[in-house]
């Protein structure tokens, strides 16, 4: 059973209709992302703020990435990535590709996305990273809908 995920540009305050939805992106500016979840997204926070990659510090940016909404225990859950994670995701929209890829690579080499493919890790954050430049212009949230 493989985790079905969404990352979309909303207010936090949509968080339950984020929730409610079986399809967020089509409702919502998005990207359908399956498999990525806030440990993904704190090893990739880790990155970004060049500190290694550690069990504790991936485990206390993840407990940063709150839940926002969630329909049962059992999922679909709604996380907000906290402004912090999508100011420095949007700060690399100005950067170059050499930069962009090596953040990639060096995301690629995390044991959560080690068994993926490189190019879909490097496209992956490319969407991540206009997603979060958008968000950010137009004062909005980053919501992650997790299913699964």
């Amino acid at each position: 059973m493989g985790v079905l995920s969404e990352l979309v540009i909303a207010l936090k305050s949509e968080a339950p209709l984020v929730a409610h939805s079986d399809n967020p992106s089509r409702t919502w500016q998005g990207i359908y992302c399956k498999g990525l979840d806030q440990i993904n997204l704190a090893s990739l926070w880790s990155i970004l703020e060049g500190d290694e990659i550690q069990v504790d510090s991936v485990v206390a940016r993840s407990e940063r990435i709150e839940l926002a909404s969630e329909v049962t225990e059992d999922g679909p859950w709604v996380f907000a990535i906290p402004n912090e994670l999508r100011d420095v995701l949007a700060e690399l929209a100005a950067e170059d590709t050499d930069k962009i890829q090596a953040v990639a690579r060096t995301w690629w080499g995390t044991d959560e996305l080690r068994d993926w493919d490189s190019s879909d890790v490097a496209a992956l954050l490319q969407d991540v990273i206009d997603l979060a430049d958008g968000a950010k212009l137009e004062g909005k949230d980053l919501l992650l809908w997790v299913c699964l």
